[in-house]
């Protein structure tokens, strides 16, 4: 049954709860993360019960909260973060505002609930440079070392004018997600190629180098302990 939460402490678990069967729907609804997921059937009437508008964000593409309640869990962050991947959606301002004062509850969120969001991100995505985008907006980025250093790494402009090494990143998560739609990939085979795409570059910060007149990173693809370190950041499976 619907609950009522009263926040006591920090991270997901500092609530006191009492269930409450009598909430209204729309009171119900206030409580949920997004406006697209905010929406409920009334099976006796077959009518759509949508308090904040989520069939319209829906159409138009907007990641919106519902309200400030929003911020009882740091998890929407990230729940965040891979839906915008997975339904090509644009943040609202406004939550992307709220997610900026919700960082320093990061650290109260357990590894297997970061990981469960980063899986979905991996396994489901359909533009996958959404979502990180969505954390450097969001300045959750700086959770991730290993991504921030992208930025600002520079690579020859000869062999990749698009620009530094993140932004090169954006463009290879979102080639491969192309593959994995191509080549009918999905589960833990779409998240293997995603990571892949992901990692396939975090060892160039720590090796890139101006040799010869050029800019090169000798050895960066060596560099496996810095994608391990990553991945067990997130609380990934050894096997992946």
């Amino acid at each position: 049954p619907p609950r009522r939460e009263s926040k006591v402490g920090f991270g997901h678990r500092g609530f006191e709860i009492l269930s409450d069967p009598w909430m209204s729907p729309e009171e119900a609804a206030g409580r949920r993360d997004f406006t697209i997921n905010a929406m409920a059937l009334d099976p006796a009437t077959e009518g759509v019960i949508d308090p904040f508008g989520g069939r319209q964000d829906l159409a138009l593409g907007i990641l919106r909260h519902t309200t400030e309640r929003f911020i009882e869990d740091p998890l929407r962050v990230l729940r965040g973060m891979q839906l915008v991947s997975r339904f090509r959606l644009t943040p609202s301002p406004e939550t992307v505002a709220l997610c900026r004062t919700l960082f320093q509850e990061y650290a109260t969120l357990s590894v297997e609930r970061i990981w469960g969001e980063w899986e979905k991100w991996a396994s489901r995505s359909i533009q996958p440079s959404l979502g990180l985008r969505f954390l450097a907006e969001t300045e959750w980025l700086t959770a991730y070392p290993e991504l921030v250093a992208l930025q600002g790494c520079p690579q020859d402009p000869d062999s990749h004018p698009e620009g530094d090494v993140w932004l090169h990143t954006l463009l290879v998560v979102d080639e491969a997600a192309f593959i994995a739609e191509r080549d009918r990939l999905s589960g833990r085979g779409r998240a293997v190629l995603i990571f892949a795409a992901l990692c396939h570059d975090l060892g160039k910060p720590e090796t890139t180098a101006f040799l010869d007149g050029h800019i090169r990173s000798y050895g960066h693809s060596d560099r496996v302990d810095i994608v391990e370190r990553f991945l067990a950041r997130l609380g990934s499976p050894k096997d992946l």
